[in-house]
C-alpha cells in the first residue's frame, strides 16, 4: 500500500488513477460480476458513493435468490444459474427452475440461495473507510470490515443468507411445500435486506453531509487563525519600521552633533 502520514491519517497516493480506472470500466458497462450493469435496487446508492472524490465502488450486488446447477464440464466441474433475481420471486419461478431439465444432469448438488446486499468500496484514505464502515455497522450490516492491502478497501455486508440443498447428482429431493417455504424465507429475507440498504444509505449520506460541515467549520477556523496571525505580523512590520524610522532620526542627531 503506497500511503503517506497525514494527521494521523493513511492517505492513498494512487486513488485518483485507480478511481479513473474503474469508473471508466462502469462508463463502457464492463463489470466484473459478469451482468454488465448496477443493480437497480443500488443505483442511485452506487453513483452518490461514486460522486464522491473519496470514494469509488469496485463491486457490488443488491441481493439475489438463485437457484445453481452444477454440471460436468472437460476436467473440471462448472455450473449454471437455473434461477437468478434481484427481486422477490414467486413459488412457481423456484417450481420451474426445480423441474428444469439440467436438473437430472447434474453432478454435485443443485442449491437453492439467498444471498444478501455486498459492497466493497475503495477509499481515499483510512479515515474516509472509518466514516463508511460506521454508517454499515449502524446499519445492520455487521459482517462489514477495513481491508488495508495495496489499496484501502471497505467490504460492505450482512449476515443474512440461504442455502438449502434442492438435488443431488440428477435426484430431487425435495417437495413443493418445501419450495414454498424456501420462497416465503428468502422474500422475508429481502425485506429486511432491502430496509438495511436504505439504513445504510442514509446514515452514509448523513455522515458525509456532517464531515463536511465540520471540515468547514475546521477551514473557516485555520483561515480565521491564519487572517489573524498575517494582521499581527503586519502590525508587528509597521511597529518595526516605525522604530527603525526613530532610530535613523536618532542616528542622524547625533552625527549631526558631533559634527
Amino acid at each position: 500500500l503506497d500511503v503517506t502520514m497525514k494527521q494521523h491519517d493513511f492517505v492513498d497516493k494512487d486513488f485518483e488513477a485507480a478511481k479513473a480506472r474503474v469508473l471508466a470500466e462502469l462508463q463502457a458497462c464492463i463489470d466484473r460480476s459478469k451482468k454488465g450493469d448496477i443493480d437497480a435496487p443500488i443505483r442511485a446508492l452506487i453513483h452518490f458513493i461514486n460522486d464522491h472524490p473519496r470514494y469509488v465502488t469496485t463491486s457490488s450486488c443488491s441481493g439475489r435468490v438463485a437457484v445453481f446447477c452444477e454440471v460436468p464440464a472437460a476436467k473440471k466441474q462448472t455450473g449454471c444459474w437455473l434461477l437468478a433475481s434481484h427481486d422477490p420471486v414467486i413459488t412457481s419461478e423456484v417450481e420451474a427452475a426445480y423441474h428444469d431439465e439440467r436438473v437430472e444432469a447434474s453432478q454435485g448438488p443443485v442449491m437453492f440461495k439467498f444471498e444478501p446486499f455486498i459492497l466493497h468500496v475503495q477509499c481515499k484514505s483510512l479515515e474516509d473507510a472509518r466514516v463508511l464502515l460506521a454508517a454499515a455497522i449502524d446499519s445492520g450490516l455487521r459482517n462489514s470490515g477495513i481491508v488495508l492491502g495495496k489499496k484501502i478497501m471497505v467490504g460492505i455486508r450482512s449476515g443474512l443468507k440461504l442455502e438449502a440443498p434442492l438435488a443431488y447428482d440428477g435426484q430431487r429431493l425435495v417437495d413443493e411445500p418445501y419450495l414454498e417455504r424456501l420462497t416465503m424465507m428468502s422474500n422475508s429475507m429481502f425485506k429486511d435486506n432491502v430496509e438495511r440498504i436504505d439504513r445504510f444509505e442514509a446514515r452514509f449520506r448523513k455522515a458525509i453531509a456532517d464531515k463536511e460541515v465540520k471540515d468547514q467549520s475546521r477551514e473557516a477556523k485555520e483561515a480565521a487563525k491564519l487572517a489573524r496571525r498575517q494582521v499581527q505580523e503586519a502590525q508587528g512590520a509597521v511597529v518595526t519600521a516605525a522604530e527603525d524610522a526613530e532610530e535613523d532620526e536618532e542616528s542622524l542627531s547625533l552625527s549631526l552633533f558631533d559634527s
